[in-house]
């Protein structure tokens, strides 16, 4: 009965797990042209959840000044990120922010991609 018990416990408490991961740590990035788009460019936006305050992207986009700026509109929740040097190791480093933000996915169009699958497709 014990072992019953326990075992139910365990599964209900990792299905609980599953449930309780949210929309509050993905990032929203442009589209897949646009991401293309911006490859090229060196400007990336992202949305992120209203939770967030300027002090908070400013203080973790402190510590990425050498690879790129950060400017974040409070209005509409849209992070600009524009690159200092275009290339593909400084790109990357923007997953680094975004997870030091507190996101570990990104959605791009319909499709939430984990980080190192968004950087490897989007980034390098």
């Amino acid at each position: 009965m014990k072992k019953l018990l326990y075992t139910l416990f365990v599964l209900v408490g990792m299905s609980t797990v599953g449930l309780a991961q949210d929309a509050s740590n993905v990032a929203v990035a442009q589209g897949h042209t646009e991401l293309i788009k911006a490859k090229e460019s060196g400007v990336f936006t992202f949305e992120i959840p209203g939770d967030k305050t300027s002090e908070e992207v400013s203080d973790r986009a402190k510590f990425y000044t050498n690879y790129f700026t950060v400017a974040f509109d409070e209005g509409t929740d849209i992070v600009t990120i524009t690159m200092v040097d275009n290339s593909p190791s400084s790109r990357t480093i923007i997953s680094r922010f975004l997870m030091s933000s507190g996101f570990r996915m990104v959605r791009v169009g319909d499709e939430e991609l984990k980080m190192i699958d968004f950087t490897a497709q989007y980034l390098k």
